[in-house]
């Protein structure tokens, strides 16, 4: 796998499977610094569990690409990485149960009746989009999807893990319009990526929803514009300014990656996800305006 110089920073957090859980991270910490801001008096970050969501979505996404290496073989259209899983199939399963690993030092470290009922609630689905997705290939689920059922179901789990880590709940005023804005984005990047590499999942992934069928770029400007709507509406409330900011941001620069797929394919799936870090510029300039004021 050759990598151009200019593309090695931009490509090693989705080769080694970090930008899930920065993605995730980033997101939950946004929101639970918004929160706090409406929340008298502000309510505290659980450090206990952001760890959690960071280390248990790293673990999740490690094992998915060492199940997929099982099964790909490095031809032209091959996702990079997957040619990377592949090539380090060995390391990267050490880093996936040491990622495990910490995730359940932390989970222990928990006492929260609450946080365990709701996790076990999405560790229960997410277990059945694995089971169904990913390795049931048999299932008749798996042959022409008409509906983005694997892709609903990344956005919605991905969306309830942030909210639940970050201990504010996706149903209630502001946060219940966020949470559908996220949706919306993280269904968005799914199935931009999908587009990207039908290709390749045509014969190695079935239910990807455009493995079978024809590029549709109007689905995908809608749900970016949908997110970019409610994100605007969120920051004219003033409710959850950041977390609005970092919405609109985010599908902007999405929907750029999007309109401009065609020049390449291959670093879709990077860019795609680079556009969902962008809560990271978010914390980065208000810990160093905190600390140079």
């Amino acid at each position: 796998m050759t990598i151009r110089p200019r593309h090695r920073i931009l490509l090693m957090p989705s080769l080694l499977g970090l930008d899930a859980p920065l993605v995730a991270l980033g997101w939950a910490m946004v929101i639970a610094r918004d929160a706090a801001l409406i929340d008298s008096p502000p309510s505290p970050i659980n450090v206990a569990k952001l760890g959690v969501l960071f280390f248990g979505v790293w673990s999740l996404y490690l094992f998915d690409r060492i199940h997929d290496s099982f099964h790909v073989e490095i031809s032209t259209n091959t996702p990079l990485r997957h040619q990377f899983g592949l090539k380090h199939r060995v390391s990267l399963i050490f880093v996936a149960i040491g990622a495990a690993v910490i995730a359940a030092l932390l989970l222990a470290q928990i006492d929260d009746h609450q946080f365990f009922s709701r996790g076990f609630f999405i560790a229960a689905i997410t277990a059945g989009y694995f089971a169904v997705f990913r390795f049931l290939k048999r299932s008749q689920a798996r042959q022409s999807p008409k509906f983005p059922g694997k892709e609903v179901t990344i956005a919605l789990c991905f969306t309830a893990g942030i909210f639940l880590c970050s201990e504010t709940s996706p149903f209630q005023n502001s946060a219940g319009v966020l949470s559908l804005g996220l949706v919306f984005l993280f269904l968005a990047n799914c199935l931009t990526i999908s587009q990207a590499e039908s290709d390749f999942d045509r014969s190695h992934d079935s239910q990807a929803f455009f493995s079978h069928r024809s590029h549709s770029d109007f689905l995908l400007i809608a749900l970016t514009v949908a997110g970019l709507v409610i994100g605007t509406a969120l920051l004219i409330d003033r409710k959850l300014v950041i977390s609005a900011c970092a919405l609109i941001l985010s599908s902007t620069i999405l929907l750029l990656t999007l309109l401009r797929m065609g020049n390449n394919p291959m670093m879709v799936q990077a860019k795609a996800d680079g556009a969902l870090l962008v809560p990271w510029t978010f914390l980065i300039s208000s810990y160093l305006l905190s600390h140079l004021s």
